[in-house]
């Protein structure tokens, strides 16, 4: 690493671990204390990803009516129109940045929440055999088969165009956001109608016999997405990383899914945290991405496993 990016990593670095001892002092870091914070090295190499990868700002390269075609850190990649250079660039920063922690053990993974596809390629380089991507917002699933083309067309990635809920139905849902096409997310006042699913139901259908991890970034959905994932949760014990910067008290919503999480034995790590002001208690070191892996034994079988279900 050259001099300035080794300067850059050394001072984001040491900004992230004071400004956590700060908070943890004043008595504003309740969720993310002691063992919930990837250990040095780990936060290390996220840091230092993120720095490689912001010094590559995203340029267009391509224009026609429905998409842009971009250039990035990662790929030459496609876009809904609208997209900006600034998304883009903060998309393709949270691979390398570790903000979705994988391992090589995790072969068989479910994307709920794909957007465009660059975890669901993320996942495939780094290992994964076989990759089962949801995605409701019609622009970005078009998206995302072209940005996957060649996996799906190798049957490694299976694309789903809908949502994830706890039960099988239609919703509402709002894609006005064009700027962020990331952000399109299910609203009772939503422009149009999508179908979502359950990752239970997805699972039965496509005849998984594993599942080792889920990466969820449902834009709010997230107590129904882990309501709906319950039988293959208890099953195969999958390592989930999950997106809870959704909702009007960020706060809440992540101590609401470190809850229904922690009843099926489940502890959590930060991977992303920011100071943020919640309506119900005021400034907090807020978790923004959290990584979940069981507490249980992650020996497993085919047919399941003998841990009961939270009632």
């Amino acid at each position: 690493m050259q001099i300035g990016p080794l300067l850059k990593t050394s001072a984001w670095w040491s900004f992230r671990r004071l400004r956590r001892a700060a908070f943890s002092i004043t008595g504003r870091n309740p969720l993310a204390r002691g063992r919930h914070w990837l250990g040095r090295s780990e936060e290390w190499q996220s840091v230092r990803g993120l720095v490689q990868a912001l010094r590559i700002r995203p340029a267009v390269i391509r224009r026609d009516e429905t998409r842009l075609t971009w250039l990035t850190s990662m790929c030459e990649i496609v876009t809904p129109l609208g997209a900006g250079a600034d998304y883009i660039g903060r998309l393709t920063a949270e691979m390398p940045s570790s903000v979705y922690v994988l391992s090589k053990n995790d072969r068989v993974v479910i994307d709920a929440g794909a957007n465009i596809g660059l975890f669901s390629l993320h996942a495939l380089r780094s290992g994964a055999e076989r990759v089962v991507a949801f995605e409701p917002s019609p622009g970005n699933a078009r998206c995302l088969r072209t940005n996957l083309r060649q996996y799906i067309e190798e049957s490694r990635v299976i694309a789903i165009e809908k949502g994830v809920w706890s039960e099988a139905k239609t919703l509402r849902f709002s894609t006005v956001n064009v700027n962020n096409p990331g952000g399109h997310h299910i609203a009772e006042d939503g422009e149009m109608e999508v179908p979502v699913t359950s990752i239970d139901q997805a699972v039965k259908e496509l005849g998984l016999n594993r599942v080792d991890y889920i990466k969820m970034d449902v834009e709010g959905s997230e107590l129904r997405a882990i309501e709906g994932a319950r039988e293959t949760i208890v099953r195969f014990r999958p390592r989930m990383c999950i997106a809870t910067e959704h909702t009007d008290d960020l706060y809440a919503n992540a101590q609401a899914v470190i809850s229904a999480m922690s009843k099926y034995g489940y502890d959590y790590v930060c991977t992303e945290v920011h100071p943020y002001r919640s309506p119900s208690v005021g400034l907090m070191l807020t978790p923004y991405c959290l990584l979940f892996t069981s507490a249980h034994s992650q020996s497993k079988t085919a047919g399941g496993d003998s841990t009961r279900m939270p009632q």
